[in-house]
This record gives C-alpha cells, sequence and structure tokens, in this order.
C-alpha cells in the first residue's frame, strides 16, 4: 500500500511540472511595485467615482432642501392667509349673532309695548259707547281717555312701521349670518386641504432632514446639557448669546488661518485626495448648510407675523406679578400655522421647563427670536429657516405660554396663545417695531 501511494505521487508531480511556465520564475520584489501600481489606479478610479456620486447626491439634496424651502413658504403663507379669513369670518359670524339677538330683543320689547294699546284700541273701536259708559271714571276721563286713544292712532301707525322695518333687517342680518356660515364651512374645508399639502411637505422636509440624524444627535446632547444647566429662560439666552459669541471668533480664527495656509500655497490635507471626506461632509449637513441669500436682521422694516390672531399682551405691559412682559402674546386660532418671522438658524427647539415647547432662532447681527406656546415644533436644531417658512402649529387649546405671559393678558383664556420674544445681543426689545398694525389684531 506504501509503494502504491508513492506511485501516484509521481504523476501528479510531473504534471505539475508540465504545467509551470518556461523560462525563470520572477521573484517578490520584481513583481510588488507594478502590482500595486495597478491596484493604487483602480483605486483611485473608484473613489473618483464614489466621490461623483456623492457629490452629485449632495448636490440634489440640496437643490431639493432648496426648492422645498420655497414651497413650503408658498403653502404656508396660503394657509396663513386662509386662517386669517376663516378667523375674520368667525368673528363676523359672531358679531351678526350678537346682532341678531339685540334685534330680537328690541323687537319683542317693541311687541310688549304696542300690544296693550292695539288691545285697547280695538276694544274701543269694536263696542265704543259701551267702553264709554264703562269706564271707570268720570264720563269727562272717559272723553279724554278716547280722544288720547284715537290722536295716538298715527303714533302707533309710525312704530309699527317701524317694527316691520326692523323684522326685515332681522331677516337680512339672518340671511347675511346664514350666508357667512356657508362660507365658513367652504372655507374650512379649503384650510384642511391647504393643511394636508403643508403637512406633506413638512413631512418630505422631516424625512430629508432624518438623514442628518447623526448630526442632530450631537445637536439635541449640547441641547439637553443647556436645558440642564439653565434655570430661567433668561439664562438659556444667556448660555445661547455666549455660544454665539464664542462661534464667531472661531469662525473669524478659521478665515484668518485659511488665508494664510491659502498665501503659503499649502497643500491639501493628507486623507482628501479625490474629495470623498469632504463630499461625504456636505451630503451629511446638506439640511444644516448656511442656504444661499441669508439677510441679515434689518434694523429696521417689517418681519413676518409668526401667527394670526388677537394680540392681547404686549411689551412691557404688567404681568400682574410685579414684572413687565419681555415680549408679547398672540391669541390664535386652534392648530394655527406658525411661520418663521426672519431668516436664521434654530439652536434651540424642544420643551424647557414649564414653559412648553421653546424654539428659538438666530438671526444674522445679534438677533434672537424666542417663540413659546406650540402644540407641535416641525424645525430641528441646526436646520436654516426662511422667512415666512412653517416652523411649527398651534395645539388646540390654550398651554404653557399662559405662564410667560402672566394673569395680565386677556383674550377668551381657552384659544392657544403663542409667545414672541426678541433679543438683541441678549436683551429684549419690543417686537412690535418690525411687525406692522395691520398684521395682527388688537384686542380691546
Amino acid at each position: 500500500m506504501l509503494r502504491s501511494s508513492g506511485a501516484l505521487r509521481l504523476p501528479v508531480l510531473i504534471g505539475a511540472a508540465l504545467l509551470a511556465p518556461a523560462g525563470p520564475q520572477p521573484t517578490l520584489a520584481q513583481t510588488t511595485p507594478a502590482v500595486e501600481a495597478e491596484a493604487v489606479q483602480r483605486e483611485f478610479e473608484a473613489e473618483r467615482e464614489r466621490s461623483r456620486a456623492l457629490e452629485e447626491k449632495a448636490r440634489a439634496l440640496s437643490d431639493e432642501l432648496k426648492a422645498l424651502h420655497l414651497q413650503l413658504i408658498i403653502a404656508a403663507r396660503d394657509t396663513q392667509e386662509r386662517e386669517s379669513l376663516v378667523a375674520n369670518l368667525e368673528l363676523q359670524i359672531e358679531e351678526l349673532r350678537t346682532e341678531t339677538e339685540r334685534r330680537r330683543a328690541v323687537l319683542m320689547q317693541r311687541h310688549k309695548q304696542l300690544a296693550g294699546t292695539l288691545g285697547a284700541l280695538t276694544s274701543l273701536s269694536e263696542d265704543a259707547p259701551r267702553a264709554f259708559f264703562l269706564y271707570p271714571g268720570t264720563p269727562l276721563e272717559a272723553v279724554r281717555g278716547s280722544i288720547l286713544l284715537r290722536s295716538a292712532v298715527p303714533v302707533i301707525g309710525r312704530r309699527a312701521r317701524i317694527l316691520r322695518e326692523d323684522l326685515t333687517a332681522l331677516e337680512a342680518v339672518r340671511a347675511d349670518l346664514n350666508d357667512k356660515l356657508a362660507q365658513l364651512s367652504r372655507e374650512d374645508v379649503a384650510l384642511t386641504e391647504d393643511r394636508a399639502r403643508l403637512e406633506t411637505l413638512i413631512a418630505r422636509k422631516r424625512g430629508l432632514y432624518e438623514q442628518t440624524a447623526e448630526q442632530a444627535e450631537a445637536a439635541n446632547k449640547r441641547l439637553r446639557e443647556l436645558t440642564e444647566k439653565a434655570e430661567t429662560l433668561k439664562d438659556l439666552m444667556a448660555a445661547l448669546e455666549n455660544e454665539r459669541v464664542a462661534r464667531k471668533a472661531e469662525d473669524a480664527a478659521r478665515d484668518a488661518q485659511t488665508a494664510l495656509a491659502a498665501g503659503k500655497n499649502a497643500p491639501p490635507a493628507a486623507g482628501e485626495t479625490g474629495g470623498q471626506a469632504r463630499q461625504l461632509a456636505a451630503l451629511a449637513l446638506a439640511p444644516t448648510v448656511r442656504p444661499d441669500g441669508i439677510r441679515a436682521f434689518p434694523k429696521r422694516g417689517m418681519i413676518t407675523p409668526p401667527a394670526v390672531g388677537d394680540l392681547i399682551q404686549r411689551y412691557g405691559q404688567e404681568t400682574g406679578f410685579g414684572t413687565t412682559s419681555k415680549g408679547i402674546v398672540v391669541e390664535t386660532r386652534a392648530q394655527s400655522t406658525v411661520l418663521a418671522p426672519f431668516d436664521g438658524k434654530a439652536v434651540f427647539a424642544g420643551p424647557f421647563r414649564d414653559l412648553g415647547q421653546v424654539l428659538i432662532i438666530e438671526h444674522d447681527g445679534g438677533y434672537h427670536t424666542v417663540l413659546a406656546g406650540f402644540g407641535r415644533i416641525d424645525v430641528g436644531i441646526g436646520n436654516w429657516v426662511l422667512a415666512g417658512e412653517p416652523i411649527g402649529t398651534m395645539p388646540r387649546t390654550n398651554q404653557s405660554a399662559a405662564s410667560i405671559a402672566g394673569h395680565a393678558a386677556t383674550g377668551s383664556g381657552t384659544r392657544p396663545r403663542l409667545y414672541m420674544e426678541l433679543r438683541r445681543d441678549g436683551q429684549p426689545i419690543n417686537p412690535l417695531r418690525w411687525i406692522t398694525a395691520d398684521s395682527i389684531r388688537v384686542n380691546g
């Protein structure tokens, strides 16, 4: 058996020798440079293709976000205009109902006044002699009474005409009320459709922003740290202002370093060949990259009203606790759309103490807008928004913004309330300097 096994190995060795290439075989040192060069070239080509694909994806994402910003602004403007129309209709309907009740009360009173007089006249006209002799006074008093009743007939006739005119006017008010109710019903349907279209766009934007989950997690971690450290809204605003100043200094230092490196013709950093690192960063940060055309907050001029409603508390008004309001309070309709007052970046979004859902937008020029009282916030930390872009919705009823406003605020007490505060370099200023009187109704 051992000999047979050795015999079998011999043909195998001979076959292997015959299949081997003729001539001297190259050593490992001779083949490595060519193989490595070819591998590097293949890797370079693959890297370039990946970089090109990432660049296209980042550009497409950026373009989609830019177009989405504009679509959201248009849809939100249409929705808010519809909300304003519906709010005005509701106000007119309430006034018409009040007018209807007033006219009905006046008619009832006049009806009672005329009923007795008409009854007396009827009795007198049906049996005048009997009425004369049965009058419970002297004959002279009966004659005088008869004369007075007959002289009152023209006056009663005029009052009857007025009564008929009032009835006609009441019917006109009722018809106007019914028309307004029908119009309100149609506008409510249209508003529902507008909100559905807006929700679709917001959901699409949310899906794009979810591609930056890692960046959002880092921002949320910072958010939690700030929330834990800040006891009051003033503390939170001070922390955000310090961050803004520090970030501005860091940006200036980085720009100076970049300019210095460019002056020395510095080579690109290691690992940036092909641009994959840059494109990955661009793709990951696309929703949070500063859009083109972001404007500095105006020192004068108008900004977008955040919501449609009644101004129930002004800046500087007594709150009832020995302090004055640092912002304004607007009472809105249930689930009203809230718009960004101006271009900026969301630096805080979420619950804060007993103030409920709070959103803080940082604007160029050292300005911050603070908004509280949301039912839902549709903007994430680090996201850029443009003036008029939807940033959230109001709840169905009054919530935490009332605790900011204090007891001095008027209004229904049940409708949602949006608190708006504007700060420059960390100090509160009057936002009504930038909001027109026509955009927010003044209560009382």
